[in-house]
């Protein structure tokens, strides 16, 4: 039988892993490799383990024991550094998204003004005509790129926020 014994910190520092999305197993490695433990002891191992339970919000030791609030704590400021880091990201996204909505609004209107006058396009006007009908088609395929991964960002974001929910 291991004697094996967690410190108040190793358990506050495992509660704080599990709200940020840390498995049993990273947290017993961590213990073991910051205490210079054999890191293959299949007894050492079970007995963090154990002594995790009260740590673990997935444990029914957990609810009766002292560290549900400091859960709560670390889950709310694992969720305040996620809003901090994403809110850029989809700002930016966004941005990015509108300017380019704003250039096709432009392409839009210079193809409406060359169809409204085709009786007076020249040769080169012709060509200019085809130029910017290519242009007008990789900025709807630029614009459909754009918005797909503003949908994919938003999907996969639901999808986090969901798993730190779960948690």
């Amino acid at each position: 039988m291991n004697d094996l014994q967690l410190t108040e910190d190793e358990l506050i520092d495992a509660c704080t892993a599990y709200a940020t999305g840390k498995s049993t197993t990273q947290i017993i490695d961590a213990v073991i490799e910051s205490r210079g433990l054999e890191k293959n002891d299949r007894d050492t191992r079970e007995a963090i383990r154990q002594q995790l339970r009260s740590a673990d919000p997935r444990s029914s030791r957990f609810a009766k024991s002292k560290y549900g609030l400091t859960y709560q704590l670390a889950r709310e400021a694992a969720r305040d550094e996620i809003n901090a880091r994403v809110k850029p990201v989809i700002q930016y996204a966004f941005d990015r998204t509108i300017e380019r909505l704003e250039s096709l609004n432009t392409l839009d209107e210079k193809v409406a003004n060359l169809l409204e006058n085709t009786d007076n396009l020249s040769v080169n006007g012709t060509g200019e005509f085809i130029q910017l009908l290519r242009e007008f088609s990789r900025i709807q395929t630029t614009r459909l790129e754009s918005i797909n991964a503003l949908v994919e960002l938003a999907d996969r974001l639901t999808e986090k926020s969901a798993d730190i929910e779960e948690t």
